[in-house]
């Protein structure tokens, strides 16, 4: 990975690569960042409305696109062992790295890149297309599980204490709300 150009083939669109920002003196990461296919086809997407306008949409015309890299310009958060994809998302918990506490998911800094995503529309639309492939099958992942079993019992005690507020508004016991 020392090239200053790097290429990378796409096995589906839900690739994400996940970059670690390494201190040359201590060999330790400084900051990670995740950078997804979807985030830069949109952001590919998002470039070429505001160029072409309502044209963007027409098919046909270009057979392969986006060959220009876009300028990139991403956080690097501290504090991740293992957190990729989902659980790059995960809530922020601190942990303790040596003799410090670290917050983890504390921007540490910022990285500049040059990116893009350059697809051959012949495989898609042209007269014989390929079938996108689609991402491979998700492991089951009792922390992501329990993550998503929290979130759900917040929104439930949320409307709970909604509708306990609601009732007491409609209920005229205090005549000046």
């Amino acid at each position: 990975f020392d090239a200053p150009e790097m290429h990378f083939v796409l096995p589906h669109y839900g690739m994400e690569y996940r970059i670690d920002v390494v201190d040359a003196y201590s060999n330790k990461a400084v900051g990670t960042t995740l950078l997804t296919a979807q985030s830069i086809l949109q952001l590919q997407r998002d470039r070429d409305v505001k160029d072409r306008g309502i044209n963007a949409f027409i098919p046909g015309g270009r057979k392969v696109r986006y060959a220009e890299p876009l300028s990139l310009h991403l956080e690097l958060r501290t504090g991740f062992k293992e957190g990729f994809g989902s659980d790059y998302f995960a809530p922020i918990r601190n942990r303790s790295f040596g003799r410090k506490a670290v917050k983890v998911g504390s921007i540490s800094g910022w990285i500049a890149l040059d990116a893009c995503v350059i697809e051959d529309m012949n495989m898609l639309y042209g007269p014989s297309p390929m079938r996108c492939p689609p991402r491979p099958p998700s492991n089951l992942d009792m922390e992501l599980l329990q993550l998503h079993i929290g979130r759900i019992g917040r929104i439930i005690a949320d409307i709970k204490n909604a509708f306990t507020c609601y009732l007491y508004v409609v209920s005229w016991k205090n005549p000046m709300l």
